[in-house]
């Protein structure tokens, strides 16, 4: 690593030619279920296979010389709601197309939204969030790799074929393309508009089905070529670059790098090797060998990636006026669960022309993903408090004290199906909602099962209604000292801001924004052994509620946040506690 007498001259040098340009370029890269293997992530439970490291010296570098967030958060533990958050500001649980998902299934307004992969897209929100924004300011802005924010098509469908049959690809990709750009996005280039594996075989194989897989070259290339034009056209014009790379996400990444080709792509067979300035790929063999798993050749696949994109900024001589921001989409190894494990992610930047990302430094106080997008447009001068109709749940890195300091008091809030957590001062309490309590029918029921096995093989109170655990000498997650009377006063404090979280994000809600953290209500709650079982008859208590009850009554005015409905009836913060 560079020492810090060199840091320093890089970021001092960094703000004397930073001047010269108006605003600064950004770039956000949000590989797909990279492991967090940096000294920040979370501590594993026994029963997780420890994440091994992989070299990743590109990645290293933004970490290095930039700013890194040891205390981060995704709003979700999956990758759709993690990219909309990130995309947006908010909880994925404010997407309109999940929300109208669950009014089409006849719910009714009240109701906790289930927020998972399939719910969370930008169908009826285009013009929300990071590309219209900027696109407004002034910027060219990309989209290259995975969007994920897209509705599926229909199971008849195919998301890559006008004919799928024929593997004709047709209007398909260019559909694709304009969606993409209906967000405020000049460029969709490099682009997979969904997960691959949900056209592959059962072993992650794509080469029958699809034709192609991953192709980091491509993606690679493509996001080059968009920044290489837009400096040609105008050496001065600021640009945005979201940068995503499909792996270490499956499909299977031997196959993709072995047997596929760089010419395989969803927009069709290439007549040319891109140009993406990558190591070859019998070099990212090389480097992890004998392994061939897909988090070892997606990882170094991703820094190959990255380490290109980095060298073709410094070329154009852009590098340090460039705000490059990596954050996983979501956590590892715990994707889909609402642990520790799936919640925490790598979160760092570097922009050496601000004294906020001084080369080295860390910020340990809480901060989460749906905070990107308010920093973003406070360095760039967009009115974050109006943010042109785009009210956020984040609050901005830089006038946010909290995110220096260790001790902060601020709440943090995660959304994962019907489950709901709140974290503060190193106090998580968790909700979870399974089964008959669960939202089910008409198609629009819980899709968690995986999750819940492997969340239950590691955390001993995995399917505990209420979990409360002291993240200081219980990092792991295994002793819940719910109702203990050691953790009274924490109990109270979390429960009264989870139900202040659950009323201001429910499903036809007044939305309410940056409102909870500071609500002063009363919450008596008793917690039942499991969700899915109770202590009398099963159906008479899961329908009349005697099973856990939650009382909120407003006891003082010191916060902004007063409930529009009060969750007096049983099973608190799930169905139940919000419709009665």
């Amino acid at each position: 690593r560079p020492g810090a007498f060199a840091l320093a001259c890089l970021y001092f040098f960094a703000l004397s030619v930073s001047a010269a340009s108006a605003l600064p370029n950004v770039v956000v890269i949000i590989p797909d279920d990279m492991p967090c293997f940096w000294s920040e992530c979370p501590a594993l439970a026994a029963s997780f296979n420890t994440q091994k490291y992989y070299s990743t010296p590109a990645i290293d570098k933004i970490r290095d010389q930039g700013v890194t967030f040891t205390n981060a958060y995704g709003a979700s533990s999956t990758c759709a709601p993690g990219r909309y958050s990130v995309w947006t500001g908010r909880y994925p649980s404010r997407s309109k197309y999940g929300q109208s998902q669950m009014s089409s299934c006849g719910y009714s307004d009240g109701v906790l939204v289930d927020v998972k992969v399939a719910n969370t897209k930008l169908d009826e929100e285009l013009g929300l969030g990071i590309g219209k924004l900027l696109q407004e300011k002034g910027y060219k802005t990309g989209v290259f790799g995975k969007w994920h924010l897209k509705s599926d098509v229909a199971a008849s469908a195919s998301s890559w074929f006008s004919d799928a049959a024929t593997k004709t690809v047709g209007g398909t990709y260019t559909d694709s393309q304009q969606h993409v750009r209906n967000t405020g996005v000049d460029t969709a280039e490099g682009l997979y508009i969904t997960n691959l594996d949900n056209d592959c075989d059962a072993n992650g194989l794509c080469a029958s089905s699809l034709g192609f897989s991953h192709n980091p070259e491509w993606v690679t290339a493509e996001t080059n070529s968009f920044i290489n034009a837009t400096l040609a056209a105008n050496a001065s014009q600021p640009f945005f670059v979201w940068f995503a790379p499909t792996m270490p996400h499956s499909p299977d990444a031997n196959e993709a790098l072995g047997t596929l080709t760089v010419w395989d792509t969803p927009s069709g067979t290439l007549t040319h090797d891109p140009v993406s300035g990558m190591i070859s790929r019998a070099d990212q063999y090389a480097s992890v060998a004998p392994e061939t798993s897909n988090k070892a050749l997606g990882a170094v696949s991703v820094d190959a990636m990255v380490a290109s994109l980095w060298t073709n900024l410094e070329a154009h001589n852009v590098l340090n006026n460039t705000l490059i921001i990596y954050v996983m989409d979501n956590g590892q190894p715990g994707k889909g669960i609402s642990f520790e494990s799936g919640a925490r992610v790598a979160m760092f930047a570097r922009y050496p022309a601000h004294a906020f990302f001084a080369p080295g430094t860390t910020k340990s106080g809480p901060t989460q993903n749906v905070d990107i997008l308010p920093s973003i447009l406070e360095l760039v001068g967009v009115d974050t408090a109006s943010s042109n109709g785009n009210p956020m749940d984040g609050t901005s890195w830089l006038t946010n004290s909290e995110i220096n300091n260790a001790s902060s008091t601020r709440a943090l809030f995660f959304q994962n199906n019907q489950d709901r957590f709140v974290v503060r001062n190193k106090m998580k309490l968790l909700s979870v909602v399974r089964g008959t309590d669960y939202l089910s029918g008409n198609g629009c029921g819980y899709s968690g099962t995986s999750a819940d096995t492997r969340a239950e093989k590691t955390y001993p109170h995995a399917s505990t209604r209420y979990q409360l655990y002291d993240l200081v000498t219980d990092p792991t997650e295994q002793v819940n000292v719910f109702d203990d009377a050691a953790y009274a006063d924490a109990q109270q404090e979390l429960l009264q801001l989870l139900a202040c979280h659950a009323t201001a994000t429910a499903l036809g809600a007044t939305p309410a924004y940056q409102t909870c953290g500071d609500s002063v209500v009363a919450v008596t709650a008793t917690a039942d052994d499991t969700t899915g079982a109770t202590d009398g008859d099963p159906a008479a208590e899961e329908t009349n509620g005697s099973d856990t009850s939650l009382t909120v009554t407003t006891t003082a005015a010191s916060g902004s946040w007063k409930p529009t409905r009060l969750p007096t009836c049983a099973t608190a913060l799930a169905l139940a506690a919000l419709t009665c």
